[in-house]
């Protein structure tokens, strides 16, 4: 209660436990705070369309790319269009919609387009 809301969203556990020992550092100068985590399961990434198993995944890791889940899902199904992938995301300036070069990534190319992925977002695959 004396520290207020604390947002701690893509923070480690160690940046985390700063941030609210900042907050108390009016109330209590030496505070010592501990921060453990014990569930991440607000952290999820929506993949829909021609995917073997489309739905909800958690994102386990911050730097998971779009490569990375879509082989958590068990791939593309043979009807998708592989470069014609999108992520959307939601940002406080609007929407976005980041392009996903599948074929050419697999192919080492367009590597920019491996886009690490954010809480929240949706990967359309048509």
């Amino acid at each position: 209660p004396l520290a207020g809301r604390v947002e701690v969203v893509g923070l480690s556990t160690s940046e985390a436990e700063l941030r609210v020992a900042e907050k108390l550092k009016r109330y209590i100068p030496e505070a010592v705070v501990t921060v453990a985590i014990t569930a991440a399961e607000g952290n999820r990434v929506y993949v829909l369309g021609k995917v073997v198993n489309p739905g909800a995944v958690i994102l386990t890791s911050p730097d998971t790319t779009v490569l990375q889940m879509l082989s958590q899902v068990g791939g593309l199904d043979r009807f998708a269009d592989a470069n014609a992938i999108r992520v959307l995301r939601s940002t406080p300036q609007g929407n976005r919609i980041l392009p996903v070069r599948y074929n050419d990534l697999v192919k080492g190319e367009q590597l920019d387009t491996n886009v690490v992925l954010m809480p929240g977002d949706t990967i359309l695959v048509p």
